[in-house]
């Protein structure tokens, strides 16, 4: 039997030692490896999670009955808004083939991309599905609408869509969306007072006069609703927001509006003896109408110069001059 001398017995050691190391280091390059694959694991899933967050806040359907089925299975709280938007589909090079859905798309999407508000994007169809007089979103109540772009507020309780706004000129308009959606920056706001009988508004037009009253007065014409709650008059319907937001972010802080209701139904603003038609006061020309008056008195009979915004509504540069009390036209 061989003999193992000291020389062999450290060959041993330093054999047995090195085997340790390579299989200790290998370990820890294993155990590294997995740590740091399951770090990116987690940091992937965490973005993926904001993300997907982020992308629970809109929903996308085509078509009506689409529309409607995701309306009838939608469960939220029914102090939570949710909007619905409806635009045109997409050509094959990526653009809406309506137009003012192209313009309005970009503003919208940034206003909402600072909000978490749900909303539901709709692609309503081809040209020819649109203008189908036929098609559901023009027929059926829960959407009745003539117009793309058009943006609505649904009800979870009545299950119902009210318009709030139509055409790019308004859906392009940041000032009016971040109203809607309530979004930073709120400015400070002027009053609205609300008038619903002829000799409201002239108590408070004499108290105005008689008072030397300086501040800006604007009043606004507006028809009635109907028992569903929209304005009965459907050009009031399409000019109320604008008007109103418009008023909030443009006059001067110590103006007032006087929003004056006409008549609570057609019929009732077609009486002869309707008495804001036979009133001599302000000779209004239509519904919707918006006036300013002038403060500077007239030395003579003390009366109050009015001054009609004849733009359309959809004129909104004008509409903020005209508020701010600018020469608009």
């Amino acid at each position: 039997m061989r003999r193992i001398t000291w020389m062999n017995f450290m060959q041993v050691c330093m054999g047995v030692f090195l085997v340790s190391s390579i299989y200790f280091v290998s370990e820890i390059s294993t155990s590294l490896n997995s740590q740091a694959a399951i770090s990116m694991l987690n940091h992937r899933n965490h973005i993926r999670g904001k993300h997907a967050q982020h992308v629970l806040h809109r929903h996308n359907v085509d078509g009506f009955h689409a529309a409607m089925d995701f309306l009838d299975q939608l469960h939220i709280d029914d102090t939570e808004p949710f909007f619905v938007l409806l635009v045109s589909s997409k050509l094959s090079n990526g653009k809406y083939w309506c137009g003012d859905c192209e313009v309005a798309a970009p503003i919208f999407n940034e206003v909402l991309a600072a909000t978490s508000v749900r909303h539901l994007l709709v692609d309503v169809g081809d040209r020819g599905d649109w203008y189908n007089m036929s098609n559901g979103f023009r027929t059926d109540p829960r959407f009745q609408v003539d117009e793309i772009p058009a943006l609505l507020r649904y009800d979870p309780v009545t299950k119902s869509n009210t318009p709030l706004l139509t055409g790019a000129a308004f859906l392009s308009d940041a000032a009016i969306l971040r109203t809607i959606f309530q979004t930073p920056p709120q400015p400070a706001l002027p009053t609205t007072t609300h008038i619903t009988t002829f000799p409201d508004m002239v108590e408070y037009l004499r108290t105005y006069e008689t008072t030397n009253q300086t501040h800006s007065l604007f009043v606004y014409f507006v028809s009635g609703a109907n028992a569903a709650g929209k304005l009965w008059c459907p050009f009031c319907a399409k000019a109320e927001l604008p008007v109103t937001t418009y008023f909030k972010y443009f006059a001067p802080s110590d103006a007032v509006l006087l929003r004056v209701v006409t008549a609570s139904s057609l019929q009732d603003w077609k009486r002869a003896d309707n008495p804001f038609k036979v009133q001599k006061v302000i000779t209004i020309s239509g519904l919707p109408m918006v006036i300013r008056a002038n403060p500077q008195r007239d030395m003579t009979t003390e009366a109050l110069h009015f001054e009609e915004f004849t733009a359309f509504f959809e004129e909104t540069a004008q509409l903020a001059t005209f508020f701010q009390g600018g020469a608009y036209a």
